[in-house]
């Protein structure tokens, strides 16, 4: 679910680093993602997106919302250099290969290009999934691969069902690629800082709406 306003600002700030306006912009999202934000009527991020004129893709294993029914764990060699901006609003952390997923985000975003994460940090989102990460992994990541760092920041979930419970804290990272490079060995890859965490498979923790 993508909540918080502050997320679509900083959206905004990273098109305007790499100098694209909504209509001629190409983004890929990692996930079948809803919305929640206050003054947005749409309850769908891709209904959302495309009515700001962005030609928008998504991916998830559900195929929900319009997504492609891809595996973000495996290698995907379509779409290659294709999109302005690549984002992962909650799912990369539930994706088991994560060197693929994160390659894979890396493959799809042109150089010049920008990527955006909002993830769970450690000891937050507890029995939501496996995966958590700090700012050192993407201060990290980015070195490896010579990302510049945008903005990196911290922000607290509102809202939500009843039966969310403990901190909600989130990673809020934007890079850009600068330079045509191909993505870091998966041995390079084992040396960043994720956070593995028990989680609980029922995904208790869920934001999605049903609709």
């Amino acid at each position: 679910m993508l909540r918080p306003l502050e997320v679509l600002k900083m959206m905004n700030r990273g098109l305007k680093e790499i100098g694209v306006a909504n209509k001629d912009c190409s983004m890929m999202e990692f996930g079948s993602i809803g919305i929640d934000v206050k003054g947005v009527k749409e309850k769908i991020a891709k209904k959302y997106f495309k009515s700001l004129g962005m030609k928008h893709v998504s991916i998830d294993l559900d195929g929900r919302w319009g997504s492609l029914k891809l595996d973000l764990g495996k290698p995907i060699l379509k779409f290659k250099h294709e999109f302005d901006i690549v984002t992962d609003f909650g799912t990369c952390e539930h994706v088991y290969n994560q060197y693929e997923c994160f390659k894979n985000m890396h493959n799809f975003c042109k150089p010049g290009g920008v990527m955006i994460h909002v993830v769970p940090m450690p000891n937050n989102w507890v029995g939501h999934c496996e995966f958590h990460y700090t700012d050192k992994f993407f201060i990290e990541l980015s070195r490896f691969c010579k990302y510049k760092v945008l903005e990196l920041s911290v922000i607290n979930m509102p809202g939500g069902p009843p039966r969310m419970k403990g901190n909600r804290r989130l990673i809020c990272a934007s890079m850009k690629k600068t330079i045509d490079n191909n993505f870091i060995s998966p041995e390079a890859f084992k040396k960043l800082p994720i956070v593995v965490e028990k989680y609980n498979k029922k995904n208790v923790n869920n934001l999605r709406p049903n609709k």
